[in-house]
């Protein structure tokens, strides 16, 4: 339990781009690679946006009863954008510690 506690300490601690050289922050690929999480995030809720609307439209009501469709329509779509903003982020945060490193490897 000690040692989980303390990996995640040390995630916390982590704070990649103030690791680097404040010129390889400052370039095209530094920025792109700071902001690859909120990119995929941004990305992951359009996809689920889409796939919902493609969902609805394709008769629902023939399974669920009128009534209780937009209650359900409801949670599966704010269900849904919670489930697809965590996924995302983990996502985004691997791509950006892929990019740094591929970065830091490339400048030394």
């Amino acid at each position: 339990m000690r040692t989980i506690f303390n990996r995640l300490r040390k995630l916390g601690a982590i704070k990649e781009a103030e690791r680097f050289e404040p010129a390889l922050r400052r370039t095209c690929l530094g920025r792109l690679a700071a902001m690859s999480s909120f990119l995929v995030i941004i990305l992951c809720l359009a996809a689920w946006v889409i796939v919902f609307l493609s969902m609805q439209n394709s008769g629902a009501e023939q399974y669920i009863s009128g009534s209780i469709l937009p209650q359900v329509l409801c949670i599966a779509f704010f269900g849904g954008l919670v489930v697809v903003i965590l996924v995302g982020a983990l996502l985004g945060n691997l791509l950006r510690r892929v990019l740094w490193r591929i970065l830091t490897r490339k400048g030394k």
